[in-house]
């Protein structure tokens, strides 16, 4: 999480979320929520910008919470520690959309159980 060029890391040792998709013919747009907390009605917050349904997905957030405009994207991996092989050129194509991603860091897995 980035607030105001400081980085800041949450520890957590797990998190519940729910998605649902609001317009089944738009699947890749879904509405997330986690622990029950979330912005209500039905719009779209969470975006599949890419994925190859095996090893990676990139997702760009947009939602507005208290009058801000809150951004937030995600290159996820199906295996921990393994990076997608073309990763440097997803990074770029967010760079491409307005995507920071100098603020992007490898989050530790390791003691995951799942």
């Amino acid at each position: 999480m980035v607030r105001f060029n400081r980085k800041y890391v949450i520890k957590r040792s797990s998190v519940v979320g729910n998605a649902t998709v609001p317009d089944p013919s738009k699947p890749a747009e879904l509405r997330v929520s986690f622990g029950g907390y979330g912005p209500s009605g039905n719009k779209p917050n969470y975006f599949i910008q890419e994925t190859d349904y095996e090893n990676y997905s990139v997702i760009f957030s947009c939602d507005e919470l208290i009058g801000f405009n809150i951004q937030f994207a995600w290159i996820l991996t199906r295996n921990r520690g393994v990076a997608p092989s073309n990763l440097s050129d997803l990074e770029q194509k967010l760079e491409d959309a307005g995507v920071d991603t100098s603020y992007f860091f490898v989050v530790d897995q390791s003691s995951c159980t799942a």
